[in-house]
């Protein structure tokens, strides 16, 4: 058993005793007054991207392709069963308090973190975001088929609004079976409740493709703790 040996004080160090306590104590003072306090979890080191990520590309698996889906099960395996909202993240942001953006791209299914609002909504084209808890903010970037689709079907409404317009003024319109404009809305808003219904959001949330609305529909679970 190793012993510590305790140096026996000589005559001058005794003499000179208070002074060298003295000397110490200082020394103390100005160690633990430069001493820097430990610091708890940073909120890069406490927050997974990738689990985060990985929970939203499960969610919306329907909308994935293959290779993306596969990659995101081999790198995060227990992404379904890990939280996203844990104490210690809530310790790290300050409940949310500690803010950062993050484009969602829905061609790509990649997470891309901006330092500023005004770049995410550059680069989304979209001018909200959604909460995903621990303080992070998406702005879901449009799959851009979905962006054409939209587009033509908008054109196409267009179109037919004028046709009719012209036909109903030319009283050429006998058929009663005719889809009249506000037919083609009704049926257009009756297919917005099914993709809602299909991706688990409230109806009043605002209108989207189906990828977005998967996507809300997966950030909303994922704050509660429930994906």
């Amino acid at each position: 058993m190793s012993q510590i040996s305790v140096p026996t004080p000589t005559q001058s160090t005794l003499a000179a005793g208070p002074a060298t306590q003295n000397t110490s104590s200082s020394r103390m003072k100005t160690r633990s007054a430069t001493r820097k306090p430990k610091s708890g979890p940073s909120s890069d080191n406490a927050l997974e991207y990738d689990l985060l990520l990985a929970k939203i590309i499960h969610y919306c698996h329907d909308y994935v392709p293959a290779a993306k889906l596969a990659s995101a099960k081999r790198h995060q395996p227990n992404a379904l069963k890990k939280p996203w909202v844990t104490e210690r993240s809530q310790v790290a942001t300050k409940h949310g308090k500690i803010k950062r953006n993050f484009v969602l791209d829905g061609n790509t299914w990649t997470l891309k973190q901006f330092d500023t609002v005004w770049e995410c909504k550059d680069v989304s084209r979209s001018k909200s975001w959604i909460d995903a808890g621990n303080g992070v903010r998406i702005f879901y970037k449009e799959n851009e088929k979905w962006r054409l689709f939209t587009q033509g079907f908008q054109a196409d409404c267009r179109l037919l609004a004028r046709e009719w317009g012209d036909n109903e003024k030319a009283d050429a319109l006998s058929l009663p079976n005719a889809r009249t404009p506000q037919m083609i809305k009704s049926e257009a808003q009756q297919d917005m409740l099914q993709f809602k219904k299909k991706a688990g959001v409230n109806e009043k949330i605002k209108d989207g493709s189906p990828i977005f609305l998967h996507v809300c529909g997966a950030l909303e679970r994922i704050r509660a703790g429930k994906l």
